[in-house]
């Protein structure tokens, strides 16, 4: 047969409080969803940590101190609009990367609009619609 042992309610609360005292905390959970993050939060936090891209090369800075220029698309799309033979969508498409919508989005919209350029376009020979800004810009 089992010893039964006299314990003490006092007993069991100093056992109690050692066990709690040596026990670690639960542990958290880590995910946010469990952490209540709301989703907004989430996105801004995704936002946050997304990387951002590189400047475009700089050019080194000129002899008389000014700053340096950056040579970005819109200056390599500008430069090939002011040629006098022109620039068509396929070839501003394959030197910028940009899908052929963009590309005319961009002559409407930065070109013409904000920078108040005048854009022309001429269809040649071959039937290719070159775009171009005309005259000394």
């Amino acid at each position: 047969m089992a010893k039964i042992t006299n314990i003490t309610s006092t007993a069991i609360a100093e056992a109690a409080a050692s066990e709690l005292a040596s026990s670690a905390p639960p542990k958290r959970s880590t995910s946010r969803k469990a952490a209540g993050v709301k989703p907004a939060a989430r996105k801004m936090q995704s936002r946050q940590r997304a990387a951002k891209p590189e400047p475009a090369e700089v050019a080194p800075s000129a002899a008389d101190g000014s700053s340096p220029s950056r040579t970005t698309k819109a200056s390599i799309v500008l430069g090939l609009l002011r040629q006098a033979a022109g620039v068509s969508v396929a070839d501003l498409s394959a030197t910028t990367g940009w899908q052929a919508h963009s590309v005319r989005g961009f002559l409407s919209a930065v070109v013409r609009k904000k920078n108040g350029l005048t854009v022309t376009s001429d269809v040649g020979e071959d039937g290719i619609r070159r775009y171009r800004i005309p005259g000394d810009v």
